[in-house]
C-alpha cells in the first residue's frame, strides 16, 4: 500500500484517463477511442466541496463513476485516505473494493429513477444497513428513522413508496440513502438540476449541514455555476475531458484565468443592475467530438485567443502565483488575464 504523503487529502487523482473503443466492421476492432477523461489529476480535503463544473459531455460523470469503479478507468490512480494508510483503488481486488465502497457514496441526478418504486423508504434507506451492517427490525428501523429525521423526512412516511413523494422529496430519500453507512466522500451528480428553484436551495442547506455534523467531503457536479460557487470551496473546470482550470472558489469567481472559465461566467445572470450590459461571451460550435479531439489545446476550436502554440502543443496546468492553489491550461493565461 502507499504511505500518505499528505494528511488533507482524503482524495487523490494522478493522470486517469477513462477511455471507451469504438468498434467498427465485421469483426469488431476498435477503430478509435472516445476520451471521457484525459489525464485528469485533482484532490479533494476532508471536510471539503470540490465543484466540478463544464457543458454536458465534459467528462463530469464519467469521472464520478470512474472515483467509484463502477467504471474501470484506463490509466492512473485513485488514491483514497483510509486511517494512516493511502489505497490505490484500481490496484484492490473486487472484496477489498466492496468494502471501501461503503466510504464513498454518490447522489444521482434524477430522483424519478434512481429509486426502486417497488421498495418502500424503509426498504431503500435500510438496504445498505442490511448488507453491510446486518441490522434487523428494530435496530434497522430506528437507523432509518434518525437519516429521516436527519434529511427532514417525516418518520410516518417509513412505509410509503417513492410515487408518493415529490420530486424535493425522493432526492432527500437518496440523500439519506448515501448516508446510512457513514461515508466520508460522496460523489453528488448534479444532485439540484431536477429539482425546482425553491426546491434547490433546500437541498444545498441541507447537504451543507450534513457535511458539517457528519465530517462529509463532497465531489459536487453541475452545470450551474451559481450554484457551484454558493457550495464548494474549490472549483475544477472540466472540458472534452480534460481539466482547464482548478483553484479556490474566490479565484475562480468572477472571473477566471482560462478562456473557457470565463465564458462560462458570463453566461451567469446577475441580480445587480449595474452589472446586467456585461459582456456574454458566446461560444462557436458545439463541444469537441471525445472520439475525434483535435491538436494541441481541446478547446482552441472554439477560442477567441487562439494562436499557433494552441494549436500545436497542448497546455498542462501551471499554477498561477497571484493565487495559491489555482492552477490554468492555457499558453495564454496572462493575455487573457488583461482582458
Amino acid at each position: 500500500m502507499l504511505k500518505n504523503n499528505n494528511g488533507q487529502s482524503l482524495l487523490k487523482i494522478e493522470h486517469l484517463r477513462t477511455y471507451f473503443p469504438v468498434n467498427k466492421g465485421f469483426f469488431g476492432r476498435t477503430q478509435k477511442y472516445i476520451k471521457a477523461v484525459d489525464d485528469v489529476s485533482l484532490y479533494i480535503n476532508e471536510n471539503e466541496t470540490l465543484g466540478v463544473v463544464g457543458e454536458s459531455g465534459s467528462g463530469k460523470t464519467t469521472l464520478a463513476h470512474s472515483i467509484m469503479m463502477g467504471i474501470k478507468p484506463c490509466e492512473g490512480k485513485i488514491l483514497f485516505k483510509q486511517g494512516d494508510r493511502v489505497l490505490d483503488l484500481k490496484k484492490l481486488s473486487a472484496k477489498e473494493l466492496k468494502s471501501i465502497r461503503k466510504h464513498i457514496q454518490m447522489i444521482f441526478q434524477d430522483p424519478f429513477s434512481s429509486l426502486n418504486p417497488r421498495m418502500s423508504v424503509r426498504d431503500i434507506i435500510g438496504e445498505p444497513l442490511m448488507i453491510n451492517n446486518g441490522l434487523k427490525r428494530k435496530k434497522l428501523d430506528e437507523k432509518v428513522i434518525d437519516l429521516m429525521n436527519d434529511v427532514g423526512l417525516d418518520p410516518k412516511y417509513l412505509r410509503r413508496y417513492p410515487h408518493a413523494f415529490s420530486g424535493g422529496q425522493r432526492q432527500r430519500i437518496g440523500i439519506a440513502r448515501a448516508l446510512a453507512l457513514n461515508p466520508r466522500l460522496v460523489l453528488a451528480d448534479e444532485p439540484t438540476s431536477a429539482l425546482d428553484v425553491s426546491i434547490q436551495s433546500q437541498i444545498l442547506n441541507l447537504l451543507k449541514r450534513l457535511q458539517q455534523k457528519y465530517n462529509l467531503s463532497y465531489m459536487f457536479i453541475s452545470h450551474d455555476l451559481s450554484i457551484v460557487k454558493y457550495i464548494s470551496n474549490r472549483v475544477a473546470v472540466m472540458y472534452a475531458g480534460n481539466l482547464m482550470e482548478t483553484g479556490p472558489t474566490g479565484a475562480i469567481f468572477p472571473g477566471g484565468l482560462h478562456p473557457y472559465s470565463r465564458a462560462l461566467l458570463s453566461a451567469i445572470p446577475s441580480p445587480d443592475p449595474h452589472q446586467r450590459n456585461k459582456e456574454v461571451i458566446l461560444l462557436d460550435d458545439q463541444v469537441v467530438d471525445p472520439a475525434d479531439l483535435p491538436s494541441g489545446c481541446v478547446f482552441h476550436p472554439r477560442c477567441r485567443y487562439a494562436e499557433d502554440i494552441c494549436r500545436q502543443k497542448k497546455p498542462h496546468l501551471e499554477p498561477v502565483n497571484s493565487s495559491k492553489g489555482h492552477r490554468v491550461a492555457c499558453h495564454l493565461k496572462e493575455k487573457v488575464s488583461l482582458n
